[in-house]
């Protein structure tokens, strides 16, 4: 039986070799944490400009121009069609694993648009500060400037300043001091608290506040920052805590999957009835618990979607952290050139 599963689709022309991936349900996430902080920054969370490959990531990961290019574009993909909460894992992904490739730069102006889109005002103007950064005339940089001031212009009228966030958490608190019975200030200093990132000393209050008053947990506030759980305790629901959380229930990831095609030669001609089309990628367990049975399962389509042919490829168990490569060769389709993308899918046993 299988425990879980990924979805990489892949879609587009045949000659250009698509590669279309999805990652674990982070997006989601990234999201809900960048509302949380209610367009302030969100201090442990949010987006950070990588200074090299993920160290749990493998360091000798494909960086070829046409890898990363594909993923821009399967990215692009996802921006039109308005999923920027399962873009965004892709695209941290892409300028993480691909730091000093120049086609990579493309991803951080991506990460600014969805994050933009979703209201994370500010894990949007580092992204694009960062795309800018490395790429000043770059084939975005006028768009990530006219992103940029048009999100500088709403937080000048709409959001606080570091300062004046810091200022009325200050004020908070003396208030609070006064009158520790007060629930109305009690919330409003854990929000504030939250939003600059102080996620303990606000999970405290939130807390004891329930604590106190337990009809406070059917706040929608409240259950996006606190548990309960089993024994009377709580967990506070920090930014890394839910990313653990995504990664312990949907552990492998896939990752750099692309597609090619091999031919027999006869002189100078090519021998059609003997192509081959072949997909290959890397998997990782990125959670901290090993999983067994662990396979990929890859699927090509021609027009209409019709289905060529569907195959698996053993991974085995895989330990945390581990890396494994796939490759699997199809030739049963009617004519390599009718197939327009692929599809991979993980699998896992319980």
């Amino acid at each position: 039986m299988t425990h879980g599963f990924q979805r990489v689709p892949e879609a587009d022309a045949p000659k250009r070799r698509n590669y279309r991936s999805r990652v674990i349900p982070r997006g989601c996430l990234l999201c809900a944490l960048a509302l949380f902080a209610g367009g302030c920054a969100t201090g442990g969370g949010g987006y950070a400009a990588p200074t090299g490959a993920n160290p749990r990531q493998n360091p000798q990961a494909r960086t070829s121009n046409s890898a990363v290019k594909h993923e821009i574009a399967a990215a692009q993909r996802y921006i039109e069609e308005g999923r920027y909460s399962q873009v965004l894992p892709r695209l941290l992904n892409v300028a993480s694993r691909y730091p000093d490739n120049p086609e990579a730069a493309a991803a951080h102006y991506y990460i600014g648009v969805a994050y933009a889109r979703i209201g994370g005002y500010p894990d949007a103007l580092k992204a694009f500060d960062t795309y800018l950064a490395a790429a000043p005339e770059g084939p975005y940089a006028a768009a990530a400037r006219e992103e940029k001031a048009a999100l500088e212009s709403t937080l000048d009228a709409s959001y606080m300043t570091p300062e004046q966030l810091d200022a009325m958490t200050e004020d908070a608190a003396a208030k609070l001091a006064q009158n520790e019975g007060d629930i109305a200030q009690q919330l409003l200093l854990a929000d504030l608290l939250w939003k600059q990132g102080k996620y303990p000393e606000s999970g405290k209050l939130y807390e004891g506040l329930v604590r106190r008053q337990p009809q406070l947990m059917q706040d929608t506030i409240v259950q996006q920052r606190i548990e309960p759980q089993s024994d009377g305790s709580f967990v506070v629901l920090t930014p890394d805590e839910l990313l653990h959380r995504a990664a312990e229930k949907e552990p492998l990831m896939i990752y750099g999957a692309q597609s090619y095609e091999s031919a027999e030669l006869r002189g100078d001609l090519r021998y059609y009835e003997k192509d081959y089309y072949t997909v290959s990628g890397n998997v990782v367990n990125q959670s901290e618990h090993v999983v067994q049975g662990a396979q990929v399962l890859v699927t090509i389509y021609g027009f209409g979607s019709k289905i060529f042919d569907t195959k698996s490829f053993a991974l085995g168990t895989m330990r945390p952290g581990d890396h494994r490569a796939f490759s699997v060769r199809f030739d049963q389709f009617d004519n390599v050139d009718n197939i327009q993308r692929f599809e991979c899918q993980t699998t896992f046993s319980e």
